[in-house]
């Protein structure tokens, strides 16, 4: 659940804005770090995800 949580909190800075100002959010300083801390969070919960279920991300993503 945590996962998609914090997977909410970043479809929730792209949520109501166009495809163009999606690809110039990285130019705003504070949007920038807001979508990084997001990724990073989105991504430590689906590595230890992966590591509970014994899930090999690489083999699975070259499958």
């Amino acid at each position: 659940m945590a996962l998609a949580g914090e997977s909410a909190q970043l479809l929730e800075i792209f949520q109501w804005l166009t495809p163009q100002q999606s690809a110039q959010v990285m130019q705003d300083d504070e949007r920038a770090v807001q979508v990084r801390e997001e990724m990073v969070d989105v991504l430590a919960y689906l590595l230890r995800l992966a590591d509970v279920l014994d899930v090999d991300l690489e083999a699975a993503l070259a499958e």
